[in-house]
């Protein structure tokens, strides 16, 4: 992930225009405009004046979900390596070119999307677009980068053994999803990222990230018509089609309890099950239950319970 921010910039352009702000604003009155381009690429486009900003975020539709079975960890390094070069710039180019605007890039990936996004001031909007379509479209893979980021990815998952937490949370999901792409952190697991090499990578984002399966979101100070115009210039050329995924059926495992061992003074304790599919009828009503009885944080009823009146945590 590469961003930087000048807060001079940015921060204070914000800031400055939170006075023109209608006091009744809200996600509501946010006006959108959608377009697919003959590629497939989605926009939604919104004009936002009280701000010379603009922010582009790009989502592909599938990250850690796509990694082969034998390679957990190889859509999160392709993630990863986007902004690290590309047919028109090199990592230290693309570092560069924001740092100059004042403005922040960046690439990542979770289990269910791969994300490129800019944000910078409005006159600076062709350069954003340029940068979030190279990331996307002509990444380069440099043999140098794929090295330094796969070494940086194998270090942070060997420090994450020794956070309790982090251990709890991996050994849980992996219990509930089995060896699935949701069963293993969207990072992969040390033996299999140790075996990812630049080939894999430039494999995956030839079959994973391309135009039909990616939807762009562009908000700010800039009119429909100049939106559209550059997602057209940057990315309407770019080709690729999408491979039918393989669907997979989870079954709720076998009520267990598995120990890990570890010589702390604490005990970090996960319980849980599958829970439903986001298209069930009952979904935010689930939502607002999580929410209440532990996702609440400081606000829910686990934490009164076991932190304010048992004292049990901190």
């Amino acid at each position: 992930m590469r961003g930087t921010l000048r807060a001079c910039l940015l921060l204070g352009s914000l800031l400055a225009g939170l006075g023109s702000l209608p006091p009744t604003s809200s996600y509501a009155a946010l006006e959108t405009q959608r377009h697919t381009l003959p590629n497939g690429v989605r926009l939604v486009l919104s004009t936002q004046r009280a701000v010379p900003i603009v922010s582009i975020d790009c989502l592909v539709d599938g990250g850690a979900r796509l990694d082969p079975a034998d390679q957990p960890g190889l859509a999160g390094l392709t993630a990863d390596l986007l902004d690290e070069g590309t047919r028109q710039r090199s990592s230290q180019e693309i570092a560069r070119t924001i740092d100059s605007l004042g403005g922040s890039f960046g690439t990542g990936a979770s289990r269910d999307w791969i994300h490129a996004g800019a944000a910078v001031l409005s006159r600076d909007l062709a350069t954003a677009f340029d940068l979030v379509a190279e990331s996307l479209r002509d990444p380069t893979f440099p043999p140098a980068e794929v090295e330094r980021t796969r070494r940086e990815t194998l270090g942070a998952l060997e420090a994450a053994e020794e956070d309790p937490g982090t251990v709890a949370a991996r050994t849980f999901r992996h219990a509930l999803y089995g060896n699935t792409a949701y069963g293993y952190p969207v990072a992969g697991t040390p033996a299999s990222v140790a075996k990812i090499d630049r080939q894999a990578v430039m494999d995956f984002h030839r079959r994973a990230i391309t135009p039909g399966r990616t939807i762009c979101a562009v908000v700010g100070d800039a009119s429909e018509k100049e939106l559209l115009a550059e997602a057209e210039r940057t990315l309407g050329a770019w080709e690729g089609s999408s491979q039918a995924e393989k669907s997979e059926t989870l079954l709720p495992p076998p009520a267990n309890i598995i120990r890990v061992e570890r010589e702390l003074e604490q005990a970090n304790i996960v319980i849980g099950q599958l829970g439903v599919a986001r298209d069930n009828p009952d979904y935010f009503a689930i939502l607002l239950m999580n929410h209440v009885l532990g996702g609440g944080g400081f606000t829910s009823r686990l934490v009164e319970e076991v932190r304010s009146r048992e004292g049990l945590a901190y």
